[in-house]
């Protein structure tokens, strides 16, 4: 088959016409962001060293720390970037995106859980100490 090819004559030809920077994100506590968590949806939030609360699969946890009695679920998209084989009671810091989730699958709305999402293709993040420190 037959490409095309476009080739600016240059740089000076290229106009930007918008720059994606990242996302910024909120560092806060898991009891912070629980007593607000409203003042956080569909935005982005950063827990540091946080300690996970339960654990089904390294795609779905929770995670809480020391300033609540609180956790809150972490979904990660396929090919996110996670660490693999953490445990219950491991550290692990977590930047996503803050939504509400109900699936409404029972008729009953508004009966979902908060969770942050760590998305695919993004600078989120579910990492253990060690692979933050670059020890992938």
């Amino acid at each position: 088959g037959q490409s095309w090819e476009i080739i600016p004559a240059s740089i000076d030809d290229i106009v930007v016409l918008s720059a994606y920077t990242g996302d910024t994100y909120t560092s806060l506590t898991v009891g912070a962001l629980m007593a607000n968590i409203t003042d956080y949806q569909n935005k982005y939030v950063q827990l540091d060293n946080v300690s996970v609360a339960w654990h089904y699969a390294d795609y779905l946890f929770s995670v809480t720390d020391s300033t609540t009695s609180l956790e809150i679920t972490a979904f990660v998209d396929y090919d996110a970037n996670v660490s693999a084989g953490f445990k219950v009671g491991d550290k692990i810091s977590v930047r996503g995106w803050v939504t509400f989730y109900d699936e409404n699958t029972n008729g009953i709305p508004d009966d979902g859980e908060w969770e942050i999402k760590i998305r695919a293709l993004s600078s989120d993040y579910g990492l253990t100490p060690d692979d933050l420190a670059g020890g992938f």
